[in-house]
């Protein structure tokens, strides 16, 4: 999980940019990756704006546990300004469990994306 303050993570698409880097940088080692771990590791991204709350939980094995609506959907994706460096195409109207109303989901692809089968989903209510 990544977090910044929401104006850092907007200004300039700071939030998309920042996943397309890391998985560039992945991509650029996969070599590596393959030859020492036997796959090359992928993941996926949804973004959201909104309170998160952060605590220590566990008393042996001691983890920390994320809580809030921020991070059960992308409730405001909306608030993103356009840009030419990213597409966002319509999924669909979904019903999420544990959700009271439907949310759009929409696939995020860099404009100029160099493998096509990677799409990154994010969502709105």
């Amino acid at each position: 999980m990544l977090s910044w303050e929401a104006e850092a993570g907007l200004d300039d698409l700071n939030c998309l940019r920042a996943f397309y880097r890391f998985r560039d940088q992945l991509w650029a080692r996969a070599q590596h990756y393959e030859r020492r771990y036997g796959f090359v590791p992928e993941f996926k991204a949804g973004g959201n704006i909104g309170e998160v709350t952060g605590v220590e939980v566990g008393e042996i094995k001691r983890e920390i546990a994320f809580h809030g609506d921020v991070l059960n959907t992308a409730a405001r994706i909306q608030a993103l300004p356009p840009s030419p460096d990213f597409t966002f195409n319509r999924v669909g109207t979904i019903q999420l469990r544990g959700r009271q109303l439907p949310v759009e989901v929409y696939a995020v692809r860099r404009s100029y994306q160099e493998t096509p089968e990677h799409t990154e989903a994010t969502a709105r209510s």
